[in-house]
């Protein structure tokens, strides 16, 4: 610490900011942004959505821009798989991606948890909406998931979009 006068003449006390000060202020500096980083981060208490359900969103995403239809039809819930065959599954996923092209970004809307059996989806079960930008459109993507085993398996998937009503 210094003294100094100041322009009116009285006595002012100064703090001069030596190079160990300064190398302790910015590792506080650092300290505070790797804190708020891990702040930053999604996870199910923000979106709603588990990371394992994410996963297979994310995982279905690249299947779909890939055309790798047997694969999300195969790796699907039974509950999937009884209702539609791997043929009518594979023409709806070509038929959505031949009209909307591949899916660019997603905007989260909801998502409701649901812990109560019932006859079309027995166990837990998550229903997730996203706003949605195709290549050739915009539209509102509906997965439902099944958890089994703690991991999520697509029982149902449907997108809306102004561009398949033509």
């Amino acid at each position: 610490m210094t003294l100094h006068l100041s322009s009116g003449g009285s006595l002012s006390k100064r703090r001069v900011i030596s190079g160990r000060n300064i190398k302790r202020l910015s590792l506080l500096c650092a300290l505070a942004v790797f804190a708020s980083l891990g702040s930053c981060r999604v996870d199910e208490r923000q979106s709603g959505i588990p990371s394992t359900a994410q996963e297979l969103i994310n995982a279905f995403t690249e299947d779909f821009n890939s055309g790798r239809f047997d694969k999300i039809y195969l790796e699907s819930a039974e509950e999937w798989r009884t209702r539609v065959t791997i043929e009518q599954s594979n023409e709806t996923f070509g038929t959505l991606k031949e009209r909307l092209g591949a899916i660019k970004e997603r905007t989260y809307t909801s998502g409701k948890q649901q812990q109560n059996p019932s006859a079309n989806l027995p166990g837990n079960s998550l229903v997730v909406r996203y706003n949605t930008k195709f290549n050739r459109a915009e539209g509102m993507e509906t997965f439902t998931l099944i958890e089994r085993e703690g991991r999520y398996l697509l029982a149902g998937y449907s997108v809306s979009s102004n561009l398949l009503k033509q």
